[in-house]
């Protein structure tokens, strides 16, 4: 009978250690999965990011202007952290979004917000009192 109680101690620690390392290994294999996503992600151009992310936005968000501030937090940079601004300001222009600034009066300053080429006349496509567009 005592024989018979190790044996079967024995054989169900050997089953839970065999389980422990199958989560450990499904873990692993999880962790190196989102790790690979992350890197193609940073890898692909921030252009196809930029329209990838903008076509996830409801047009409501979009037609409301977007801060640089936001797009930058939502945007991942090729090394590390987050994507640069200038880059993002040009992929932006080369997809047809406007920039405007909001002047909130002299001592405030301005936001600058971005809207989308298809976004409805009553947003403001440049300030007023500039003929030229920039």
């Amino acid at each position: 009978m005592l024989f018979q109680n190790r044996t079967s101690n024995l054989a169900e620690r050997r089953i839970l250690a065999d389980q422990k390392a199958k989560a450990v290994r499904i873990a692993q294999d999880e962790k190196a999965k989102r790790e690979a996503a992350a890197w193609r992600e940073r890898n692909t151009p921030l252009p196809a990011r930029l329209k990838k992310w903008l076509d996830s936005l409801p047009e409501s968000v979009r037609y409301a202007g977007l801060t640089m501030e936001i797009a930058r937090e939502n945007l991942s940079g090729k090394f590390r952290g987050k994507a640069a601004a200038p880059q993002i300001g040009i992929a932006l222009r080369q997809m047809g979004y406007v920039r405007v600034r909001i002047w909130r009066g002299e001592s405030i300053g301005h936001i600058s917000l971005w809207f989308p080429p298809d976004a409805p006349e009553s947003v403001p496509r440049r300030p007023r009192g500039y003929a030229k567009s920039w």
